[in-house]
């Protein structure tokens, strides 16, 4: 059986933060792409080369 590995803490960007009375209740850790209309990567954050699981829609 291979191992898939995603991207790590420190591989990942701080996407949004949520703050609660001014203190900061958690954070949101990820990687995102930004494509431009042709197709191709406008910006990355993160490692979005990395396999990502995504969850239920």
């Amino acid at each position: 059986m291979s191992t898939v590995e995603t991207a790590s803490v420190a591989e990942s960007a701080e996407l949004a933060v949520v703050t609660r009375a001014g203190v900061v209740e958690s954070r949101h850790l990820g990687s995102a792409v930004l494509v431009s209309a042709d197709g191709s990567v406008a910006k990355s954050l993160g490692a979005p080369g990395r396999t990502m699981f995504p969850g239920p829609r």
